[in-house]
């Protein structure tokens, strides 16, 4: 019975202990997105090609003129630069980004901020992780100074809103789908 009640105790001790320990990281350099220095602003992990392997999008600004940058996780610990898609080709000073599947279509459209009073970017995935970029479509207006922007179903009709923050005064406003 003592041997039972030490061997319990050791149990949890070792179980207790497991579980206290953090989660180790590894530096990796030299690679995308690594070694592409940047004015960074925000990023996003996210599966944009529907190959089950999260991709990585990160807006650059504030300085105007500068792109996003876009990397496809290539499935091994690695990324490849995705280069010459409207997503990474629109210069501008772009500050958040944020994606949801709009068209509800099954993959993630982008929605993209700018600062300097300059119009926000819409880009719709054609399913494949290349996209369109649809000035017509929601973009802000003139003068906001966007920061970020959220989607989500604010007026439960089914179809996602576009929350979109401002840091120009009082300029706040959600644009409905």
């Amino acid at each position: 019975m003592k041997n039972t009640i030490k061997y319990q105790i050791l149990v949890v001790t070792l179980l207790v202990s497991l579980s206290a320990t953090g989660q180790q990281f590894t530096e990796i350099t030299g690679t995308p997105p690594t070694n592409q220095p940047s004015d960074s602003r925000s990023v996003n992990i996210i599966d944009l090609n529907g190959d089950g392997w999260d991709d990585i999008f990160i807006t650059n600004g504030q300085q105007p003129g500068t792109v996003n940058m876009l990397y496809s996780n290539n499935g091994n610990g690695t990324f490849t630069t995705v280069t010459g898609d409207p997503i990474v080709s629109n210069a501008a000073p772009f500050d958040g980004a944020t994606f949801g599947d709009v068209d509800n279509d099954g993959d993630a459209d982008a929605f993209a901020v700018t600062w300097y009073g300059q119009l926000n970017y819409f880009y719709r995935n054609n399913g494949n992780g290349t996209f369109n970029h649809e000035p017509q479509n929601v973009t802000g207006t003139i003068g906001t100074y966007s920061e970020t922007a959220a989607w989500g179903d604010y007026n439960n009709d089914g179809s996602i809103d576009l929350y979109i923050t401002n840091s120009d005064g009082n300029k706040k406003y959600a644009v409905s789908e």
